[in-house]
């Protein structure tokens, strides 16, 4: 037998009833990604800025780190950065930067093919 819930704070669990026993089940991993991509969208709960070619990103520490090992030992690997509310990346294009800070947000990247100049064919 098994029954949907909520708590007292409005999250949902499932009541199973299995031999004698009663267990708790609780899954919101859907909810995970949703609410980590609002982060990267928002610029609440932010404790870092990345400027890449004078573009600010505000940023989470502790999600760039857990989704890039570039990251977590830029953050947590005792260098300068670590401590640093401003990180300035060099050497990279903004518009890649944007897409990677968007795919470690979302887990979703999209790549297009690009055209060809008709001098290069």
């Amino acid at each position: 037998m098994s029954d949907q819930a909520l708590t007292r704070s409005g999250v949902p669990f499932t009541n199973t009833v299995q031999e004698d026993s009663l267990v708790y089940e609780i899954n919101h991993s859907k909810e995970i990604i949703p609410c980590i991509s609002n982060l990267y969208r928002n610029e609440a709960f932010s404790d870092v800025i990345l400027v890449v070619q004078n573009t600010r990103f505000p940023a989470h520490r502790a999600i760039l780190a857990a989704r890039s090992e570039y990251f977590r030992a830029l953050f947590y690997g005792g260098l300068a950065e670590s401590s640093s509310p401003v990180v300035y990346l060099n050497d990279i294009n903004v518009v890649a930067f944007k897409n990677i800070l968007h795919y470690i947000y979302t887990g979703q990247m999209k790549l297009t093919k690009p055209k060809c100049e008709e001098s290069e064919l």
